[in-house]
């Protein structure tokens, strides 16, 4: 009865040891997946010292696929382990391979996720900046031309028949359009960008008075909005040709005379 038992232990463990090399062959002419995944790991721990070429970010794609179509082959007959010794060792490099994937996937995962709360962060604030700005320079120009309405125009300038002579020109630091569209994904996912915000820095309105003669009111700006200083200049007819058609203007920047100071701006503005 003994010697029963020992056959059937001795045919059972025969039969798993064969069954082990059959699968060693199978492994043999499979993909190797642990060593596509980590080539430089997988490489250099089955003796395959060549796998330390994948270190080089060029060129562990060519190491991956190299490893992978052949490195179960290549690792075999450089270990000249038993087969099932082989065998066993490639079932653990493939569950290390699974751990080391799925760290991988998270981290790349985590990476792109805080890449995408960075450039939608940004971009939100790009979009209250853009649109806080409109606002404030639009309350801007409507305090501008209350300042130029014809009332005060004549009450600074004097009773005399003027009409616009184009319209309000407003300039700006060009931050608006560098806000949105000088700035790539790239940027805007790395990092929270402090963004500097855009400023209004002058307005001016030209008026023609008659006989070719011209009036330029013009409005300095701060970064908070408000108007600091307010001034006009007259043109006469000569200056008017040199500055439009002539070869140009050179101002004389003693004629510029004071068109509302600045409580006066502010009263007729709260008023």
């Amino acid at each position: 009865m003994e010697n029963t038992n020992e056959t059937v232990s001795g045919n059972s463990d025969a039969g798993e040891s064969e069954k082990v090399q059959t699968d060693t062959m199978c492994l043999l002419n499979k993909f190797c997946w642990p060593g596509f995944i980590m080539p430089q790991f997988w490489g250099i721990g089955n003796g395959l010292a060549v796998g330390i070429i994948a270190f080089i970010p060029i060129l562990a794609p060519i190491m991956a696929f190299v490893f992978g179509f052949g490195g179960y082959q290549m690792a075999y007959e450089k270990s000249r382990l038993d087969k099932m010794t082989f065998y066993d060792i490639q079932v653990k490099w493939h569950k290390a391979a699974i751990i080391y994937a799925g760290v991988l996937l998270s981290l790349f995962l985590a990476l792109g996720l805080n890449g995408i709360v960075n450039y939608v962060s940004n971009k939100n604030e790009i979009s209250r900046i853009v649109k806080e700005f409109e606002k404030k320079k639009e309350q801007t120009v409507q305090n501008v031309e209350t300042l130029l309405s014809e009332q005060y125009l004549k009450t600074y300038i004097g009773n005399i028949e003027f009409v616009p002579d184009g319209s309000l020109t407003v300039k700006d630091d060009g931050q608006v359009w560098h806000l949105e569209n000088n700035y790539g994904y790239g940027e805007l996912a790395s990092q929270i960008v402090d963004f500097e915000h855009p400023k209004m820095l002058s307005a001016y309105q030209y008026f023609s008075v008659g006989d070719g003669w011209k009036i330029e009111v013009f409005f300095s700006i701060d970064e908070e909005f408000q108007i600091t200083e307010s001034k006009f200049y007259l043109y006469s007819p000569e200056e008017v040709y040199l500055m439009e058609e002539g070869p140009g203007l050179l101002m004389d920047g003693d004629r510029w005379v004071q068109y509302m100071n600045c409580e006066t701006m502010e009263r007729i503005l709260e008023g």
